[in-house]
């Protein structure tokens, strides 16, 4: 009775009565909101982490070339502190790029008696050992010194190139001004200068490999019984030893033909016992031509050649300094 007098009361009909308005609980609204805004950090996610990846490789591609520049000024004018140095070599191995050559089998021939190193792995490299001093202790060994300049000066000179390569243009275009103020052959002259002796350098082999550089003495008519005795001229050749304008160039760099017939993607036609002794830019990082097993590009451009590289290399490093694996030349393409 009561509702009935209501419903007569707003002047309606039974039937015409308003329902009662049906709330969700808090519990859901809550559920929903959350539910949101995980949809929008998914998306967001999304989004923005492909851009963040890209945007991290290429800064280390920036920072490590700007790494490698301002490493090579220290070197050379001696205006950083040793904690600055050690920054920007560090910066530029993280900014180093992956174009390497495969790795090389390396064996190391010292001269003359030296202070043992630890050993340690070093990730500019792959399978080859580089050098680190050990802990200072009382029972330790002595750091190795070189004429004229710390390791580590030693190692960003003999690894930094500031000319371009030799073989662009088939090494019509050298620029021998260049070569002569680059910071590695600067670093010999004031190694020589400070007493440094060509015969007191390490000489590392790099089997089945051939590295690039310009000739100081010529393969087609220095002839060696064995790559040990090539690589002993190379320790014997001095800047001044030859006329014209690389007369000034060290020997750092060293390549032989041990067998009858060594085959190259140019005109020569090299036979046993041929030694070229070149001067490279930046030896402990050497340019690399051809190195162990050749690619199927180079064989569908040369059907003649080899299923191997027929060549031996070498360089001359101070102690203390490690080969790398090296960049590939442009001969690569040849």
């Amino acid at each position: 009775m009561l509702r009935e007098k209501i419903i007569k009361a707003k002047g309606g009909l039974p039937w015409e009565f308003d329902p009662p308005v049906v709330r969700p609980p808090l519990l859901m609204l809550v559920a929903k909101a959350f539910l949101l805004l995980l949809m929008a950090a998914a998306c967001g996610f999304l989004l923005f982490f492909p851009f963040s990846s890209s945007s991290h490789i290429h800064f280390q591609e920036l920072t490590g070339l700007q790494g490698h520049r301002v490493a090579a000024f220290c070197a050379f004018t001696r205006s950083c502190s040793s904690e600055d140095n050690a920054m920007h070599q560090s910066t530029a191995h993280e900014g180093a790029s992956n174009r390497t050559p495969p790795p090389q089998s390396v064996r190391h021939i010292v001269l003359q008696e030296r202070p043992h190193e630890e050993k340690v792995e070093k990730e500019i490299t792959q399978g080859v050992k580089a050098s680190k001093a050990g802990p200072a202790s009382s029972s330790a060994v002595p750091p190795l010194s070189i004429p004229g300049s710390t390791v580590q000066e030693a190692r960003i000179a003999l690894s930094t190139r500031a000319c371009r390569s030799p073989a662009i243009d088939g090494y019509t275009k050298i620029d021998a001004a260049c070569m002569k103020q680059s910071p590695t052959n600067q670093w010999f002259q004031a190694y020589y200068r400070a007493g440094g002796k060509q015969a007191d350098l390490v000489v590392h082999y790099d089997q089945a490999a051939s590295y690039d550089g310009i000739a100081v003495a010529w393969g087609l008519t220095n002839k060696k019984d064995t790559v040990e005795e090539c690589a002993a001229h190379c320790l014997r050749h001095m800047p001044g030893d030859i006329p014209g304008p690389f007369q000034q160039m060290p020997c750092n760099v060293f390549v032989y033909c041990p067998l009858e017939e060594c085959w190259e993607p140019d005109a020569w036609h090299a036979t046993k016992g041929d030694c070229w002794l070149k001067f490279s830019e930046a030896p402990a990082k050497p340019e690399v031509n051809v190195r162990g097993d050749l690619s199927r590009a180079v064989k569908e451009r040369h059907p003649e050649a080899p299923p191997r590289v027929q060549w031996v290399s070498g360089v001359l490093l101070p102690p203390g300094v490690e080969l790398t694996n090296g960049t590939w030349s442009p001969r690569v393409n040849w």
